[in-house]
């Protein structure tokens, strides 16, 4: 296993590290606001632990190493797939957040519905994909 360090890595990384800093930031401050809550059941305990965003983020920009590792070139498309749906997941949840900074309102992502919306976007992405990408072998 070789880590691919390409321009979808590159982008990837980017992308998915502003989006992940802009949840974390968006998230601390509708929770030490009080404008709102964290609505996934597993994280609502450890939002108020800074050191849980260290953590979040860090694990976060590791998925991102981790799929270029076991993904390189050989699973191409599943890499791009994998990329694209976190980078997707990552907007709604900021979007969501700004809806909750700015017009008290969001979208109730609780983790099922996290679940559901990240793999809805992977599929999605998997079928718009398909033939766009050739895989390596």
């Amino acid at each position: 296993m070789s880590i691919v360090l390409d321009g979808k890595l590159v982008s990837a990384y980017a992308t998915i590290a502003s989006l992940c800093t802009l949840d974390i930031l968006t998230t601390h401050y509708v929770i030490s606001n009080s404008i709102g809550y964290e609505s996934n059941e597993i994280l609502s305990s450890l939002v108020s632990n800074e050191i849980f965003y260290f953590v979040k983020y860090f694990a976060t920009i590791l998925i991102v190493i981790g799929i270029a590792s076991l993904c390189g070139k050989k699973y191409d498309r599943l890499r791009l797939v994998s990329y694209l749906s976190i980078v997707g997941f990552y907007t709604i949840v900021v979007l969501n957040n700004i809806l909750v900074i700015t017009v008290r309102s969001c979208l109730n992502l609780n983790l099922p519905r996290l679940f559901a919306v990240f793999s809805f976007i992977f599929f999605l992405l998997a079928f718009l994909t398909k033939g766009a990408v050739k895989n390596s072998k």
